[in-house]
């Protein structure tokens, strides 16, 4: 047993990381450092993110909730910004898109502002007591940047 103890105790050196007699391995280096980085930061406000799944839900609920059909609801980045719409869904065709702008930045509460003409209309109409919800002619003012393009948001939604 005393010979097996004996074998056992170099191994366990090795396994518990003594350091090696070997000359032949190269040294290694301490890449920690502790300056921090001299590039400058993009600012997360540039960089357009689709809504967490929170937001998404509360504006898709908030369709659910008028209780008009079944509800289609999708989210896209187009260009620099994040868009969500939602439609009605029915066996005689959809409905059109009610595109939603997602900003997080403008209000601590609401998320989504009514973009297209259906949207505003909708919530003007039933959703204006929704804290998630606004409209952007409200929130943001017009016109809007020239580099948001109404039509090629419908358009990236598809049919």
């Amino acid at each position: 047993m005393k010979k097996f103890t004996l074998l056992l105790l170099p191994l366990a050196l090795i396994a518990c990381g003594e350091p090696s007699t070997d000359t032949t391995k190269e040294p290694t280096t301490n890449t920690e450092t502790t300056e921090p980085s001299k590039e400058p930061e993009t600012p997360k406000a540039n960089k357009p993110t689709k809504p967490s799944s929170e937001d998404f839900d509360s504006l898709q609920l908030a369709y659910i909730q008028l209780k008009q059909g079944t509800v289609d609801c999708r989210s896209k980045i187009v260009g620099n910004y994040s868009y969500s719409a939602c439609r009605y869904v029915s066996l005689n065709g959809n409905s059109a898109w009610q595109v939603w702008y997602y900003d997080t930045q403008k209000d601590p509460q609401k998320r989504y502002y009514a973009l297209n003409g259906t949207a505003r209309s909708t919530y003007e109409t039933h959703l204006q007591s929704n804290a998630v919800l606004g409209d952007y002619e409200a929130g943001f003012g017009l016109p809007m940047p020239d580099d948001m393009k109404l039509d090629e948001v419908i358009g990236a939604f598809g049919e």
